[in-house]
């Protein structure tokens, strides 16, 4: 199939998209809807001068008429070394932009719904993602790519799941890769306006021995609330860092960047075993938010 622009698409047909023309704000507005390269999208409406209907991912979207003319379709599926899946786009196959090697370190997200992690995963990589499926699963595999200080690291935004120890899908998947050592460090995603709740994912990954950072989410929000976080305290008693932030704010991202890179070097893991049921894992939460 050769590569026409989504303005120039059949209703009732289902294209790939392969490539987005270079405008950051176009690129962050389609990732935060899910619509990245290797995303299949249904075109529903294209009438001239009006929006054009697609329907990806479950939702319909409509997408302006200059929009829809840097967005690039077409490409076949084909067989691909840098995905899990057995398909991949076009695009993804020819740039081998995620294939992990020794030398490119794995961020992995890890977080229940709602946390902000999405929010991170398109901050960070903004246009250099690639959504696939997991192998013989219906649940979304998202990879990205990102830059600090020249040194390229592929992120992982894995499955929104509330626990690690539960049996569905999204949550046998992340357990999986974690366990596996897919990831050479795991961002455990939790929000601060909410954080007795939010720590139950921190308390099912203590354990897993892969280096961990605590990214405390929603910070201005705790703040309006008048919550008050003392982060140090925090970190001394899991022993791995803790950064607050606001996903939303561009401002917060230098620490982050810059606690992952000193975390790829340290090696920071909570040295405690696995908790074993819910009741010591709220123990678990009571006791370490005293005095926080």
């Amino acid at each position: 199939m050769d590569q026409i622009t989504l303005s120039e698409a059949q209703p009732g047909k289902v294209y790939i998209i392969s490539g987005i023309k270079d405008e950051a704000r176009l690129q962050n507005r389609l990732s935060s809807m899910g619509l990245l390269c290797g995303s299949k999208v249904e075109v529903c409406q294209n009438l001239k001068k009006q929006p054009v209907l697609v329907f990806a991912r479950d939702t319909l979207v409509a997408i302006g008429r200059d929009e829809s003319k840097k967005i690039m379709l077409g490409g076949k599926m084909s067989n691909c070394d840098a995905c899990a899946s057995k398909n991949k786009c076009m695009y993804h196959g020819k740039s081998h932009l995620y294939h992990k090697d020794d030398n490119t370190p794995v961020i992995a997200l890890l977080g229940q719904p709602n946390s902000g992690k999405s929010t991170i995963f398109n901050m960070m990589t903004g246009s250099h993602q690639h959504v696939g499926n997991w192998p013989g699963k219906t649940v979304d595999q998202k990879e990205g790519e990102f830059k600090y200080k020249d040194k390229k690291m592929i992120v992982a935004d894995l499955p929104g799941s509330y626990s690690l120890s539960a049996n569905s899908d999204e949550e046998i998947i992340t357990k999986d890769y974690i366990t596996s050592g897919n990831a050479d460090l795991v961002l455990v995603m939790a929000d601060a306006s909410q954080l007795k709740r939010s720590l139950y994912m921190l308390a099912d990954y203590i354990g897993t021995k892969v280096p961990a950072v605590l990214v405390l989410n929603m910070m201005d929000v705790a703040k309006g609330q008048g919550v008050t976080i003392r982060t140090g305290e925090l970190s001394k008693k899991l022993g791995i860092p803790v950064v607050p932030m606001s996903a939303i704010q561009k401002k917060d991202y230098a620490n982050l960047y810059e606690t992952i890179a000193k975390s790829l070097e340290d090696g920071p893991v909570i040295q405690k075993d696995a908790l074993s049921d819910a009741k010591e894992k709220m123990a678990f939460i009571d006791e370490l938010l005293e005095d926080v």
